[in-house]
C-alpha cells in the first residue's frame, strides 16, 4: 500500500469513528432528555394531583367552616336582636326601656342566659374545631412561600376565639347569672320593690356578700367600674386584680352599687346585657376572620397568583369590596 492509499485508509477509519461517536452521542443525548422529560412528566401529574388534593382539601374545611359560622351567627343574631333594639342610644336614660320590660317578664333574663349559653358553646365548638384543623391545614400552608406567617396569623385567630368564649363563659354570662340570683333573692323577700335605703341593703348578709362578690370579681371590673369614682378607679382596678380587700378603696363603690340597687336594679340588668352583645359581636368577628382567611388560601390555591400575595388577599377580602369584616355580620 503505498502512503496516499495508507493515509486515505486512516481518514476513513477517523470519519467512520467520528460518525459512530456523533451517533452514539446523539442517541446517548435522546436517552437522557427522553428520561428527563419522563421524569418533568411524571412530575407534573404528581404536582398536578397534589395539587388538586390540597384544592380539595381546603375546599372541604372551608365549607365546614362556612356552615358552622352560619349557625353561629344565628345563635348570636337571637340573643343581640333582643338587646340592642331595647336600648334607647338617643334617650338621656337608655336602659329604662329594656329594664321596664324585664320587670314586668320574669322570663326575660332566662331567656337571654340560654340564648348566651347555646352561642358560648357554639363558639366552644368552633373553636375546638379549628384546633383539630390545625393538622390538616398547617402542612398545606407550610408548603406555600408565605404558609409560615400565614400560620402564625392563624395561630392568633384561634387565640382570640379562645379569650373570647372565657369572656363569655367566666365574664358576661357569669356576672349575669350572679346578678340574676341577687335580684331574685331581693323579689323573693319583698327588698326589691320596698323603699329601702342601701344603708337597710347593707344590713342584709345575703345582699352584702353578693355585691362584694361582684365588686371584687376581676372579670367584671369593666362593668363595675362605673360604680368607681374617677379619681379611684387605679386603686379600685390594683385592688381587684390583687386579690386583696382593701375597705377603704371598696366602701364608696359597695355605697354606690347598693343605691343603684335601690334606685335603679333592672336598669342594671340593661347594662350587663350591653356588655354580653358587644362581647357576642367580638366573637363573631373573630370567628368570621377563620372564614375570610381560608376564602383568601382558596383564591390563592385557585389562581396560583404569584403576583399577589396571600397576606394582601386577606386584606382585600376583610375591605368593603368584598366581605366587609368590621361592619357586616355574614
Amino acid at each position: 500500500m503505498d502512503v496516499t492509499s495508507d493515509l486515505m485508509s486512516h481518514f476513513q477509519i477517523g470519519i467512520d469513528i467520528a460518525t459512530s461517536v456523533t451517533i452514539i452521542g446523539a442517541f446517548v443525548s435522546w436517552v437522557i432528555e427522553s428520561r428527563r422529560r419522563q421524569r418533568k412528566e411524571q412530575q407534573y401529574g404528581v404536582n398536578e394531583r397534589a395539587n388538586a388534593t390540597v384544592l380539595k382539601t381546603t375546599q372541604e374545611v372551608l365549607v365546614e367552616f362556612e356552615d358552622r359560622f352560619s349557625k353561629l351567627i344565628d345563635y348570636g343574631q337571637t340573643f343581640e336582636k333582643k338587646v340592642d333594639k331595647r336600648i334607647r342610644w338617643d334617650d338621656d336614660k337608655p336602659y329604662e326601656y329594656i329594664g321596664s320590660l324585664i320587670k314586668k317578664d320574669e322570663k326575660f333574663i332566662d331567656d337571654r342566659l340560654n340564648e348566651l349559653h347555646e352561642f358560648r358553646e357554639e363558639v366552644g365548638s368552633y373553636y375546638e374545631v379549628i384546633q383539630m384543623r390545625r393538622y390538616t391545614l398547617f402542612p398545606l400552608l407550610d408548603a406555600l412561600d408565605e404558609g409560615e406567617d400565614f400560620i402564625q396569623e392563624l395561630l392568633v385567630d384561634i387565640e382570640q376565639i379562645g379569650t373570647v368564649y372565657n369572656k363569655l363563659s367566666s365574664g358576661w354570662n357569669a356576672l349575669l347569672k350572679e346578678y340574676h340570683q341577687l335580684i331574685i333573692y331581693m323579689r323573693d323577700n319583698n327588698i326589691l320593690e320596698s323603699e329601702i335605703s342601701s344603708t337597710d341593703l347593707l344590713d342584709d348578709d345575703v345582699i352584702k356578700r353578693a355585691v362584694l362578690s361582684i365588686l371584687r370579681d376581676k372579670d367584671y371590673l369593666d362593668w363595675t367600674l362605673r360604680f368607681v369614682a374617677e379619681e379611684d378607679e387605679e386603686a379600685f382596678t390594683e385592688m381587684v386584680n390583687s386579690g386583696e380587700m382593701n375597705v377603704e378603696v371598696l366602701s364608696p363603690s359597695v355605697g354606690n352599687m347598693l343605691g343603684a340597687l335601690s334606685s335603679k336594679p333592672y336598669e342594671l340588668y340593661g347594662q350587663i346585657l350591653v356588655k354580653a352583645s358587644t362581647e357576642v359581636q367580638n366573637a363573631r368577628q373573630e370567628c368570621k376572620d377563620i372564614v375570610i382567611k381560608l376564602s383568601a388560601l382558596m383564591h390563592k390555591l385557585l389562581t396560583n397568583d404569584n403576583e399577589k400575595s396571600l397576606s394582601s388577599i386577606v386584606k382585600e377580602y376583610r375591605s368593603e369590596k368584598y366581605f366587609n369584616a368590621d361592619n357586616v355580620i355574614r
